[in-house]
């Protein structure tokens, strides 16, 4: 039969974990594996009844894995016997051994199992089985959810033997992102806590640090659900891209967002976008399409103040989010020895860093993405071999990421300025504009030496992705974009170079001017440089994006220099009605109340107008918000708003919780019954009304209206139980054997 897996790449610890997932999901067994070296002649066994088929066999069963590097290699019965006929003797004699199951990626003829079977019968095994590479080959090929359980396999082989032709084209596009790290890929408490939410609820947040393998997880569910399910898996770039792919009543598909709410820092523009989906991905959910956000933890809890919790509140529940990062010790120890092992490092660093690497495991600092750079010789040429400096790196990541970049070669730091220019995509091939013309000329480098430069940075520093719509170069991690920033902001001449070269979309998403974001890092523009920001800001369409920058990431020197090249007064900013959440003019002119740059007048006459358009909708925050309170100035200024609020709401709001709900006919009625909640909970805390029996029944109303509604969508979202990715049993069985199987897992790490 055809080979279209290459176990050879797979590596022995993969390979008996292949095996240890075989034995449970094909034999039905779950076997106790033992530490490699002191083995005894098996890596695990069984006692009890195993039935395969018309296969029954009794007693004790020793299983035993051999594992080559050889792809063609054929499995040489008299060397095996050799090394294995004594152990076997002894454990037949300790009673340990009435059936002997070998599990081998070597290939074995008939004649071969004949010499075998004779030989260890004649030890006094009663029983002898062998499933070679042909044998397991079938089996993964046949049984998805066995390749769930080792997902590693997804990159050994010709998708199309598994998947259909489309499938396989989209596997290869999910696989084009991760290859190098599938290879490595481990099974983690997180990877399994994510596939069981995905199959029970439809929906995952996979929330970590950065380097903590977010991207990495979500790929190999989407490459799962693909095969598991048979649906169309897409990875959206941007929002908007959803609607483009979504239609009531098409097929069910797989979503996968990576940095949903923002790459370094909270983006507010992105916010904005997925608040007006949130009916329609509530609706796609509900009819089975199944989700997959990733986000750095800090950037989400920045956009729950922003999101509209009661359209999709399966967002905010504790089941479906998953802390990536909480890595227990053997999966740390097996992470690092993966990509130490299975990297480019020549044998004699992995002898001199071999000493400090169970160290490096147990450090505060250790992520996935340090395993990488260890294993990979361009983070490490600087490195010292020493336990302080091995420990610092771990330590101080970005310090050091830092220091890697600044040391390349010119056409290097170029490559990886043309991919920040272009905002992490940089088509391939690439077309330069003046501006990237410009910044290669500056730096004294060719368009060739910056192409032959991305080719050696591959898998390092930048990978190649294909998309629908071409390839792209990226930056093989989102922090080799936060340290190339750091460079940028310290460094004016870069700085001009990035300001006068990147897109002003770009620009304003990554810079700020006076006013860091409250969530996340961003590249912080010297006060010399504000004219050509506001200069750039002109080219800029989407006057949503300019006021979010205006607002949360500008102080009161650059809105003065903004306004006065436009001409602008503070009352220009007053919001054209709708709520006033989504709108960051609001916000804007806050910034310029806190900076003392609107007049009494001003701030009476926008207060005035927002106060209409509160009581309309109604929106509460407006009177309670902090982010809102520098437009009062004084707290007894808010308190008088306030009062003027509730007084308009309360005489119809009982009538308006039961319009909302009888004429309920889209996802986003929930969010219309909160606010009108909130505003009941906000009358009743006033003295005027705290005994009105309306406000009780219109909040308690309300209530129970959004029960309803949520229950309703957690009926309709519920996953099968039995079209799970994985079974809770299958998961206990791995969690028992992993913990049988822990070791020192660097003993052979330089080998």
């Amino acid at each position: 039969m055809q080979d279209w897996i290459d176990f050879a790449r797979l590596g022995w610890k993969a390979f008996q974990d292949l095996c240890f997932a075989v034995s449970t999901e094909v034999l039905g067994q779950t076997v106790e594996y033992f530490l490699p070296q002191k083995d005894g002649g098996r890596d695990g066994a069984f006692a009890g009844t195993w039935k395969q088929n018309s296969d029954e066999l009794n007693g004790t069963f020793c299983v035993q894995c051999k594992y080559t590097s050889d792809t063609n290699k054929n499995l040489s019965s008299k060397t095996f016997l050799k090394q294995e006929e004594p152990k076997i003797r002894r454990l037949v004699h300790a009673k340990k051994c009435d059936a002997y199951i070998l599990l081998t990626n070597c290939a074995v003829t008939h004649h071969q199992k004949d010499e075998i079977e004779v030989a260890l019968k004649k030890t006094g095994v009663k029983h002898v089985r062998i499933f070679a590479k042909d044998w397991l080959t079938v089996q993964i090929q046949k049984n998805s959810r066995l390749r769930m359980m080792v997902p590693r396999v997804y990159g050994l082989g010709d998708l199309s033997a598994i998947l259909d032709q489309n499938g396989a084209k989209q596997g290869h596009l999910i696989l084009s992102s991760i290859k190098d790290e599938l290879q490595k890929f481990v099974i983690t408490h997180a990877y399994k806590n994510a596939a069981e939410a995905i199959s029970d609820h439809g929906f995952v947040i996979l929330l970590g640090a950065p380097a903590t393998g977010k991207s990495t997880i979500a790929a190999c569910l989407s490459l799962a659900a693909l095969d598991r399910w048979k649906i169309e898996t897409i990875k959206l770039p941007q929002p908007e891209d959803f609607l483009t792919h979504w239609a009531p009543g098409s097929d069910k598909r797989f979503f996968w967002i990576d940095d949903a709410f923002g790459a370094t820092q909270l983006d507010l523009s992105q916010i904005n976008k997925w608040n007006q989906l949130l009916p329609h991905i509530n609706a796609a959910h509900k009819s089975g399409y199944r989700f997959v956000f990733t986000s750095r933890d800090y950037i989400f809890e920045g956009a729950k103040n922003f999101l509209k919790q009661a359209v999709l509140p399966i967002l905010f529940e504790s089941q479906i989010v998953i802390r990536v990062e909480d890595l227990t010790l053997p999966e740390k120890q097996q992470i690092l020895y993966n990509h130490v092992k299975l990297g480019n490092q020549p044998p004699q660093f992995r002898k001199k860093i071999k000493p400090f690497l169970n160290e490096v495991t147990q450090q505060p600092g250790f992520m996935p993405e340090i395993a990488r750079r260890l294993g990979d010789s361009v983070f490490t040429k600087r490195l010292s071999l020493t336990k302080d400096s091995v420990l610092d790196f771990v330590n101080k990541p970005r310090e050091f990421l830092r220091e890697v970049i600044k040391g390349l070669d010119s056409p290097s730091f170029s490559a990886l300025g043309l991919i920040f220019l272009n905002g992490g995509s940089l088509p391939a091939p690439f077309k330069l504009s003046p501006e990237a013309e410009g910044f290669l000329q500056r730096h004294g480098v060719t368009e060739f030496s910056v192409s032959e430069a991305l080719l050696r940075l591959k898998n390092s520093l930048t990978r190649l992705e294909d998309t629908t719509v071409g390839s792209v170069w990226k930056f093989k991690h989102p922090t080799i974009a936060d340290a190339y920033a750091d460079i940028v902001s310290g460094d004016p001449q870069k700085m001009e170079y990035y300001l006068r070269g990147a897109t002003v979309e770009r620009i304003m998403s990554e810079i700020s001017c006076g006013k860091p974001p409250a969530y996340g890092t961003s590249i912080l523009v010297p006060s010399n440089m504000y004219p050509l920001v506001s200069m750039r800001l002109f080219e800029a369409t989407e006057q949503r994006e300019i006021h979010s920058f205006l607002a949360y990431r500008c102080g009161a020197e650059f809105l003065q220099l903004y306004m006065k090249d436009r001409k602008l007064r503070p009352l220009d900013f007053l919001p054209p009605g709708g709520m006033l959440s989504v709108f960051p003019q609001v916000d804007v002119f806050a910034t310029l109340c806190a900076a003392g740059l609107t007049s009494q007048k001003e701030r009476k006459s926008f207060i005035s107008h927002c106060l209409q358009i509160a009581i309309k909708m109604p929106e509460p925050g407006f009177v309670t918000s902090a982010r809102y309170a520098p437009i009062f100035g004084d707290e007894k200024i808010r308190a008088a708003i306030r009062k003027k609020f509730v007084a308009a709401i309360v005489p119809n709001i009982e009538e308006r919780v039961e319009d909302a709900w009888l004429n309920s006919s889209s996802e986003d009625d929930a969010y219309w019954l909160d606010l009108l909640r909130q505003s009941a909970t906000l009358a009743e805390d006033d003295p005027r009304y705290n005994k009105d029996m309306t406000l009780r029944n219109a909040r308690q109303r309300a209530e129970e209206y959004l029960r309803e509604l949520n229950e309703k969508t957690q009926n309709d979202s519920d996953g099968d139980p039995d079209d799970s990715l994985f079974d809770k049993a299958e998961i206990g069985a791995l969690e028992k054997a992993q913990t049988a199987a822990e070791r020192s897992i660097f003993d052979d790490v330089d080998i």
